[in-house]
């Protein structure tokens, strides 16, 4: 029996003053696994994380292009790709974002650095899901998340939105977490 808990595309693009970091529309042949694709495991553990048929969010510039990742939280969480180091100003991803089926909670997308030693990290937002389909976020702690009030629908594709403030000293940065079930016209 196929397990299938998050479907999401994480078409990331992260933007610090209009400088795109990254962009990952999963163009690959749907059924490959993402650790052909240049994305890794932490400590070179396997990941079943595979491609899917991409998602579609009406006037998001990155919908219907490429493919989707088919995330399964209990086994795949630790999937992580680098990407440009930033050191100050605001870092925003975007992916679109359908919950799925069953076998949900806990986290499925975090911001860090490319250290693995589990220590220090500049980049710790993180966000979660209930097997209730509501969506939480935090900074660097995870017994200190925090849950939207509402759940999502899990046949509904959504526009997920970290942003990711830089604030000069020692774990004080700031998280903010917008979803979007329509287009946004400006930023909350």
């Amino acid at each position: 029996m196929k397990k299938i808990t998050l479907l999401c595309l994480l078409s990331v693009i992260c933007n610090i003053t209009y400088a795109q970091l990254l962009v990952e529309d999963f163009d690959y042949t749907q059924g490959d696994y993402l650790t052909s694709h240049g994305w890794f495991t932490q400590y070179g553990a396997s990941s079943s994380v595979g491609v899917t048929n991409g998602l579609t969010f009406e006037n998001y510039a990155e919908s219907n292009i490429g493919n989707a990742a088919l995330l399964d939280i209990e086994d795949s969480n630790q999937l992580h790709k680098g990407f440009t180091e930033t050191t100050s100003g605001n870092l925003y991803v975007a992916f679109m974002f359908q919950p799925t089926i069953a076998a949900k909670d806990g986290w499925f997308f975090s911001l860090r650095d490319n250290k693995l030693d589990g220590s220090n990290f500049n980049f710790r937002g993180r966000i979660f899901i209930t097997t209730d389909n509501k969506i939480g976020l935090t900074f660097g702690n995870n017994a200190n998340k925090i849950y939207s009030s509402t759940a999502l629908n899990s046949s509904k594709t959504y526009l997920i939105v970290l942003k990711y403030t830089i604030i000069s000293g020692e774990n004080n940065d700031a998280v903010s977490l917008f979803v979007f079930d329509t287009f946004p016209e400006s930023e909350p």
